[in-house]
């Protein structure tokens, strides 16, 4: 567990946000751009790993975290109520097309199915965006 004081914590997780805010309007870009789907997904992963990872930080768990292990944390925030279901579903599918994008062989994704994942990936971000100004870890 990493430790670190309050004020401290809050700059990194207010960094977090910031930083999965603008990888999503990278991948938003990146959409346009012609063969640049496996890129996208890869952006939109990261995206949701700084919230997920801004909301470990209040935990005191930090974001080097194997995936697997943080597949686990993800599953706690879910069974604690801190985010849902549905989140928690964004998160795991993210992971999965990442990974599939990153080291299989012949994979492609339409523009269209990276769009869908868009709209719940940014949702996520929102939500975590939300709980953290909720609890008093980020400014509004």
């Amino acid at each position: 567990m990493e430790k670190r004081s309050l004020p401290e914590s809050r700059k990194i997780i207010a960094y977090r946000m910031s930083r999965a805010w603008r990888t999503l309007s990278e991948e938003k870009h990146l959409l346009g751009e012609e063969g640049s789907t496996h890129s996208v997904v890869s952006r939109l992963y990261f995206a949701v790993f700084y919230a997920i990872s801004a909301l470990l930080l209040i935990d005191g768990l930090g974001s080097k975290k194997h995936a697997a292990k943080r597949g686990v944390l993800v599953d706690r925030l879910v069974s604690s109520g801190r985010i849902s279901k549905t989140d928690g579903k964004t998160y795991h599918e993210l992971v999965a097309v990442r990974e599939a994008a990153d080291h299989e062989d012949m994979v492609w994704f339409s523009t269209e199915q990276v769009t869908e994942w868009l709209v719940p990936a940014e949702q996520l971000i929102k939500e975590v965006e939300t709980l953290l100004k909720s609890l008093g870890h980020l400014e509004n």
